[in-house]
């Protein structure tokens, strides 16, 4: 990009892959110095976070080709209704979330009922464990050693039981 001879205020780099912080932020220095001009690398907890802690799924499934989701094809059932409410409700009190003692056991509760809640309304695959990682990722922050555990548990359930995703589970 450099060698185009534009200038650029900013360059922001986004992969899928996760980055420790570490070298993230010791690479972005690295090119700070080197080309004099700020750099901003953001990897895949990043988009995470993003399409779900900031509702951007959307984003997700029409630019990324992220799921297969197609709303005519979903076949609403007599609970789905109430599901869909408290889908709604606990991401919305997920992203309000606290950061004091029983506030954030709540959290990473809730995280991983959202989770569930997906699973059993069939939504796509990327969501559903998306929402999963979510809850081991807020877990392992805030070190609830049993939530975290019980959070891959039910993430490897969900990818074997529910996706038919063996080779996951042999990959773990």
């Amino acid at each position: 990009m450099i060698d185009t001879g534009r200038t650029y205020d900013r360059i922001i780099f986004v992969t899928s892959r996760a980055v420790r912080s570490k070298d993230r932020l010791r690479v972005e220095d690295e090119l700070v110095k080197k080309f004099n001009v700020p750099v901003t690398i953001h990897d895949g907890s990043w988009i995470i976070d993003r399409v779900y802690e900031h509702d951007h799924k959307y984003l997700a499934y029409e630019y990324l080709k992220a799921g297969q989701y197609d709303v005519s094809k979903m076949v609403v059932g007599p609970r789905d209704f109430e599901r869909r409410k408290n889908l709604d409700a606990l991401e919305e009190r997920i992203a309000k979330g606290g950061q004091h003692g029983g506030e954030v056991t709540q959290r990473v509760v809730d995280a991983l009922e959202t989770a569930q809640l997906s699973r059993m309304l069939e939504r796509p695959r990327i969501e559903t464990v998306g929402r999963f990682d979510r809850t081991v990722k807020l877990a392992k922050k805030h070190e609830t050693r049993r939530q975290k555990m019980q959070a891959i548990y039910e993430r490897a359930w969900t990818d074997l039981w529910w996706f038919d995703e063996v080779d996951v589970i042999n990959d773990s």
